[in-house]
């Protein structure tokens, strides 16, 4: 088993962590809402910036591993080779420290793989961490800006609804005033009707009574001619009328139509006719 060498790929390191470079935004009048993208921008270069450092410092301690375990193997190169060389101990002291040797080489490369595994491991869990907090804050951000729209769109109907009830009400109130007024104005045109009415009824009973003076006055005068003329006739040559024929011309006059007097006028429906 080797140690991984993969930490300078953007792709492997993102898909350890569990992030995903994906986001939904709410929409906006002119696209999506800036100030969503702009937190989300934020926690990504954030993200990315840490996972870079946590990237340099596992290859700085992958290099210093590498540089350990080569050291280790040219110290075991260096010592055969002595060993090799002197031959100043005996075989069966030669083996038995190369085996220790080895051992302890393959007991230290696994403890060093063991750490870099350890090591890797937990920086993964730190990147899903940072990774599902920022999930989170983005879904508290959406949450919190679905509950101002929500909000928002209350109060407009509530402010709507406010709206159309002062306008129904002002609508009453000058309906109220155009009635008033227009019950006023009715109420002036029927005293003014109602004044001219009378007006011409006075005239009506002036001329009337002015017609009904010179009416008398005529009838009067009629009535003293045709004394006179009966009185100068007297008994003369030609027959003197009697009975109905002296009284016709008189008669003629005290029954002649008179005008009707303008209280006795009353008011009558249109199209119905005086009364004979």
């Amino acid at each position: 088993m080797g140690i991984r060498r993969d930490f300078s790929d953007h792709e492997v390191a993102l898909r350890d962590t569990g992030f995903r470079p994906e986001a939904a935004f709410d929409t906006a009048v002119r696209g999506y809402d800036r100030d969503q993208v702009r937190r989300y921008a934020d926690r990504v270069e954030r993200t990315l910036t840490e996972l870079a450092v946590r990237q340099g410092r596992a290859q700085a301690r992958e290099r210093e591993l590498m540089t350990q375990i080569a050291e280790l193997r040219a110290d075991m190169i260096a010592q055969d080779r002595d060993e090799q060389v002197n031959r100043l101990t005996p075989a069966q002291y030669l083996g038995g420290r190369m085996e220790q040797l080895l051992a302890e080489s393959e007991q230290l490369s696994a403890g060093v793989l063991e750490d870099a595994h350890t090591e890797a491991e937990r920086i993964r869990a730190a990147a899903r961490d940072d990774a599902e907090a920022a999930r989170a804050a983005a879904h508290q951000d959406a949450e919190a800006a679905r509950t101002a729209a929500r909000n928002d769109a209350e109060a407009t109907r509530t402010a709507a609804r406010n709206d159309a009830e002062s306008m129904r009400t002002a609508a009453a109130e000058d309906a109220k005033v155009a009635v008033a007024d227009a019950q006023h104005r009715a109420g002036r045109i029927v005293d003014e009707a109602r004044q001219e009415a009378a007006r011409i009824l006075g005239l009506a009973r002036e001329r009337y009574d002015k017609a009904a003076a010179v009416r008398h006055a005529v009838h009067e005068e009629i009535v003293e001619v045709l004394r006179t003329v009966s009185q100068l006739a007297g008994p003369a040559e030609e027959p003197v009328e009697t009975g109905e024929d002296a009284a016709e011309p008189l008669w003629l006059v005290n029954n002649a139509p008179r005008p009707r007097r303008p209280d006795d006028v009353q008011a009558r429906p249109a199209g119905v006719p005086a009364a004979d």
